[in-house]
C-alpha cells in the first residue's frame, strides 16, 4: 500500500443516499481510505467532530495516519450533516462500517476487528453507530448492503454523550 495515496469512495456510488424509507436525496459522503505500510488487520472508521454543523478536517486524516503508523488501517468518514434529520449521519457511519468489512480482501482487513471513533459529535455518532448497529440483508445485490454495521470495538474521544442539559448545545440543536 501507499501511504502517502489515500483512496476516497463515494459512500453512494450512484450519489443518491437514503433519508427515509424509499425516499433518497443527492449526497457526497465520503470515506477516505489511509492504508498503512504493514497492515496488522485492525481497521478504525473515524467520524471526526464539528457539533454536527461541519466535518473538522482535524480529526480526520492526521488520526488516520497515527493509526496507520501502528499498522491500523484508518477510514475517515466525511458524513452528511443532520440538517434536522439525525438518521443522514447514522445512516452514513453504518454504510461506512458496511463498505469496510465489503473490501476487507481487497485492503488486507480482518472483518472481525472493525472498529468506528469518534470525537465529540463524531463520539456521539461513534456510540450511535454501536449500539444502533443493523443486520445485513442478504438478499441485496449490493454486496456492501448484504454486510451488518456492527462495528467490533468503539472508541469515544470526548464525545457529546448525552443531550439532556448541560451537554453541548450546538450539536444538541444541530442534531435534533
Amino acid at each position: 500500500a501507499d501511504e502517502s495515496k489515500p483512496e476516497v469512495l463515494q459512500l453512494w456510488p450512484d450519489g443518491k443516499a437514503p433519508v427515509a424509507a424509499g425516499i433518497h436525496e443527492k449526497a457526497n459522503s465520503t470515506l477516505t481510505v489511509y492504508r498503512p505500510a504493514k497492515p496488522n488487520g485492525i481497521s478504525v472508521v473515524i467520524c471526526p467532530g464539528g457539533g454536527y454543523a461541519r466535518v473538522v478536517g482535524a480529526e480526520g486524516a492526521p488520526i488516520a495516519k497515527w493509526l496507520n503508523s501502528h499498522g491500523i488501517t484508518g477510514l475517515v468518514l466525511n458524513y452528511r450533516l443532520p440538517k434536522g434529520n439525525p438518521q443522514r449521519p447514522l445512516t452514513d457511519v453504518r454504510r461506512a462500517l458496511r463498505l469496510t468489512k465489503a473490501h476487507y480482501l481487497k485492503w488486507n482487513l480482518d472483518p472481525s476487528k472493525v472498529g468506528v471513533m469518534g470525537f465529540s459529535a463524531g463520539g456521539h455518532l461513534a456510540a450511535m453507530a454501536a449500539t444502533k448497529f443493523t443486520p445485513g440483508n442478504d438478499q441485496s445485490k449490493d454486496k456492501v448492503e448484504q454486510q451488518d454495521s456492527r462495528p467490533n470495538f468503539a472508541i469515544l474521544v470526548y464525545p457529546v454523550i448525552t443531550m439532556g442539559e448541560g451537554t453541548h448545545a450546538g450539536s444538541r440543536q444541530n442534531l435534533l
